[in-house]
């Protein structure tokens, strides 16, 4: 039987082929499928008992989708298990699944990517609960009534314009050439209510630009939490809340190791996925 992975290059989508391989013993083959064949090749190597074929697929690339479906066209895979998490609308997913109570709104700007996450959200049968909404963040007034959300999450471009980190065809998703991180927390701004929680990820190394822009439009800092690969790693990743008017007083958590030395998961980071209750 074959699984077939999307987004498997990091973060989730590497997350789900670990664990498919781990507790799902009649899938004997795994594709694995992102834009970073790099990537894929190396989490490969560290998956054992399956067969594993990588394919590079870059959705903003018309070659490389046409390439693609023309390779499913030959090979007809039977599926047993497809993950879809190739930026298509999974974060919605998690949290209605961990608060069953939440009702969510998703904003993309990408029509190609707003239609994989809606169809992603039809599939899971959400319609009532996730709305995802083909937009520009930056127009937000537009989008979405003001002060309506309690809460608001971002896994924001990390990088900035011109920084070398990105290349053409993922620009828009990993630079802020199309939203920065100061018209990113003023749309977040618009959104909450006083008291309302902005929670998102974001690289160490941009910290201070985080802080300041996050204060100039009116968010507090209140609780940072620093996030590794394992103990040998150094920090990478930030996770941050901020509330909207809250007072100054900002609380550093203990990091988050995510994985082992030995490639293995942490309790700790299988905890926090699985969490139940209010998001985040």
């Amino acid at each position: 039987m074959i699984a077939i992975v999307t987004g498997a290059s990091a973060g989730l989508g590497a997350q789900f082929a670990r664990q498919i391989a781990e507790q799902f013993p009649e899938i004997d083959t795994l594709w694995l499928i992102a834009r970073r064949v790099g990537k894929l090749e190396d989490l490969a190597q560290t998956i054992e008992g399956k067969q594993v074929i990588c394919l590079g697929l870059d959705l903003c690339d018309a070659k490389s989708f046409k390439y693609f479906a023309d390779h499913l066209a030959e090979k007809r895979p039977k599926v047993g298990l497809l993950v879809n998490n190739a930026g298509c609308g999974t974060l919605g997913v998690l949290l209605c699944a961990r608060d069953p109570s939440c009702t969510v709104a998703g904003i993309e700007l990408r029509p190609e990517a707003c239609r994989a996450a809606q169809e992603n959200v039809r599939i899971n049968g959400l319609e009532e609960r996730l709305t995802v909404l083909e937009g520009d963040v930056r127009h937000i007034r537009a989008l979405l009534p003001a002060g309506d959300f309690s809460c608001v999450i971002a896994n924001p471009p990390y990088f900035p314009v011109g920084s070398g980190k990105a290349g053409r065809n993922s620009a828009v998703a990993r630079t802020e050439q199309c939203l920065t991180l100061a018209e990113l927390c003023t749309a977040a701004a618009w959104l909450l209510p006083p008291g309302g929680r902005f929670a998102l990820v974001h690289r160490a190394e941009r910290l201070c630009d985080l802080l300041c822009a996050l204060r100039a439009a009116g968010l507090e800092p209140k609780r940072v939490q620093p996030v590794r690969h394992n103990a040998e790693s150094p920090v990478s990743l930030l996770l941050l809340e901020a509330r909207r008017g809250g007072r100054p007083g900002l609380t550093l958590l203990p990091e988050l190791l995510q994985y082992e030395t030995d490639g293995t998961e942490r309790e700790a980071l299988r905890a926090a996925r699985h969490a139940k209750g209010d998001c985040p």
